[in-house]
Formats: C-alpha cells, structure tokens, sequence
C-alpha cells in the first residue's frame, strides 16, 4: 500500500463519512456523484480493504471505514498547517520563527522581543504556541515548533539547553489566613491545606512534590490549574493557599493583599531555559530573540535572575 494519501480522496470520504450520502457528498464537495464513487472505490484500492457498507439502502462504514475516520481529521488539519506555513514563508520571506513557551512568558516577555525581531527581520514569519514543558517538548520532536521555553534542563541528549534564568515558587496566601504569620512547623499540619496548584502529573507538580519530599510533607490540590494569573486571582479571593512564582505576586504583597512563604523549609527555585534539538543549528533571528529574552528577564521582569549562556 502507498504510504502517501490523496488530500482530495481523504476530504470526500469524510464528507461520505459523515453524511453517508452519495448525493450529499458530490453536491457539498462540487462533483458528480460517479467522481464521488470513483474516488471511494480509489481509496479502497490503495488501502485494500472496504471502508464502506453499500449492501443495505443507506450506506455505513465498515471497521476500516471507522478506524480510517480516526485519523482524516488529523491528517488532514496537517495538511493544511503545512500549507499555510509555506504559503507564509512564500509571502513573508525565508525566516521564521516557532516558538513555544507557557502563557506567562509568551504574555509578559515575548511581545517586547518580537518588536526587536520585526526591527531587524520585518518580512520574519512567528509562529508562538502556548505550552507547558511536556507540551513543548512534544511540539519539538513533533517539528511543529524550533525553540522553547521551558522549566528545568534538557530532557534527554537530543536536546541543547541554554539557560535564561531562574525564579522561584512560593506559598501565597491572604493577610487573614492562619498561615500569613508563619507556615506549621509539622508535616501533618502542612498536608492538612490541599493547595491551588499546577495540574497533578505535570512538570511544575512533581517539581514541588520532589522539593518537600526531605520535609516529609505529601501535598495535595485543592483546584488544579495551569494558569498563575488564574491562581493569583483564586488567592485574592481567599479560596486557598496557592503556589505561584513570586513575581506573579510582589505587587500584591507590597500592596498588602497577599502574603508569601517559601514552599518548605527552603526556597524552590526554578531554572529556565531554552530548548532545542541538538541536530538543528539555530538561526540568527533565533539567537537573537533568545539574547532579547535573557535580557528582558534581567531588566523588566523584578525577581527573576538571569543566567548567562
């Protein structure tokens, strides 16, 4: 069987697919219904096997047809996000950016950065994508983005990682809560406050699981969410005791708003830093927005510590 599919073939079977309508399908895709027909007994040939049921009046699909339908979506969203990439590069120029980082960085330090870029690279082609460590380093291997910003050092050897800086997690709560004073000294006492936190099973989560492990303590969550201005504003409302970068916070704490603690005995500090595939040679525009990134970082974000290359 070819390994490659016909994006036509693919289309009209799921409109087929899903209207299982003959007549329906060449009216919507613009031709006869003996091209619709072609076409199916086409696609059956190259994948050898039937994918539809025409034995009753209205026809159905058969398992292959199912498991076929499984994939045409994605297939074809593929398709179409390879095309529009080329037709940018093809209206803009040779370079382009894809980037990939979590919404805090791609909120607060990428709009600055892509003015520097769009100084130097008007015609420069950006894709940003939000994503969370696990997420970006999918995207990598997947070839849908170049760089990203993620927490932590490289995942494995076929990363490069080059280091932005670092920042650090904290316990933040309202002036009222008990613990505004100061944390419980027993682990029992600390387990018993479920925390506004980072999704079970991701990065940031086993990080503060891993760092309170010496202390004894076995956290749990309260409201899982990724967002840390969605967490900032549950804080402010006094739903409970959240896990934040600090930075998120200080206007909040000068203010007198919320009060923070260091998540344990000790600070959890993270490190940040840019990740690429270790075959790929950056690009110019990249190691350019990655120098303004690092600087960004030092100047505008108070609280975070950037790290040299």
């Amino acid at each position: 069987m070819p390994s490659l599919f016909d994006s036509r073939q693919l289309e009209i079977f799921r409109l087929l697919a899903r209207n299982l309508s003959f007549t329906q399908t060449a009216v919507t895709a613009g031709v006869s219904q003996s091209a619709v027909s072609h076409t199916i007994q086409a696609l059956e040939k190259q994948v050898g096997c039937r994918l539809l049921d025409r034995s009753s009046r209205r026809s159905a699909l058969t398992p292959a047809g199912e498991h076929l339908l499984h994939h045409v979506d994605r297939i074809l969203d593929e398709v179409s996000a390879a095309t529009t990439g080329l037709e940018r590069l093809k209206n803009w120029g040779q370079v382009q950016i894809r980037f990939a980082g979590p919404p805090s960085i791609c909120d607060i330090l990428m709009p600055q950065c892509l003015t520097e870029i769009r100084g130097r690279y008007p015609t420069c082609a950006v894709t940003i994508e939000s994503a969370d460590r696990d997420r970006a380093v999918e995207l990598i291997l997947d070839g849908h983005v170049d760089i990203a910003v993620a927490a932590g050092s490289e995942p494995d050897q076929r990363f490069e990682y080059r280091p932005l800086f670092t920042d650090e997690l904290v316990l933040a709560m309202q002036p009222t809560h008990p613990w505004a004073q100061a944390l419980p000294d027993s682990a029992r006492d600390l387990e018993a406050e479920p925390l506004i936190s980072f999704a079970s099973g991701t990065y940031n989560w086993n990080l503060i699981r891993h760092h309170l492990r010496p202390d004894n303590v076995k956290p749990s969550i309260l409201i899982e969410c990724n967002s840390v201005v969605a967490i900032r504003n549950m804080v402010l409302l006094g739903i409970g005791v959240g896990v934040i970068p600090r930075v998120t916070v200080a206007d909040d704490v000068a203010r007198g708003e919320l009060v923070t603690h260091p998540v344990g005995k000790r600070p959890l500090i993270r490190r940040w830093g840019i990740l690429s595939l270790q075959s790929r040679r950056l690009t110019l525009p990249e190691i350019i927005l990655i120098e303004a990134l690092r600087q960004n970082a030092a100047t505008k974000l108070t609280g975070l510590v950037a790290q040299a290359a």
